[in-house]
């Protein structure tokens, strides 16, 4: 499961189908997909320059995503990959 919220509740949920990897171009994907429901629902957030919180997996630090993040804008706060003491779910 794949979820992005703010302080106002969840922005968009995603559901990976079993047997899907989830790769760079997935996350990529998915990102592009944020900021359109972004730009109808949460448009404030896009002119504040959202922060990304995620657990730095290999798919999510390949190039194709974080040249996304970078066109964007996005800050990304760092955290050790993996993190066991440190989940996004728990960042709230």
């Amino acid at each position: 499961m794949i979820f992005a919220y703010d302080h106002r509740g969840i922005i968009m949920t995603d559901r990976v189908t079993c047997g899907i990897s989830v790769t760079a171009a997935y996350c990529r994907d998915w990102m592009q997909k944020l900021r359109r429901k972004m730009h109808k629902n949460r448009l404030d957030l896009l002119g504040d320059g959202p922060h990304i919180f995620h657990n730095n997996s290999r798919p999510q630090l390949e190039k194709v995503v974080t040249d996304l993040l970078s066109t964007y804008e996005w800050e990304v706060l760092p955290h050790a990959s993996y993190s066991p003491d440190v989940s996004p779910p728990d960042f709230d």
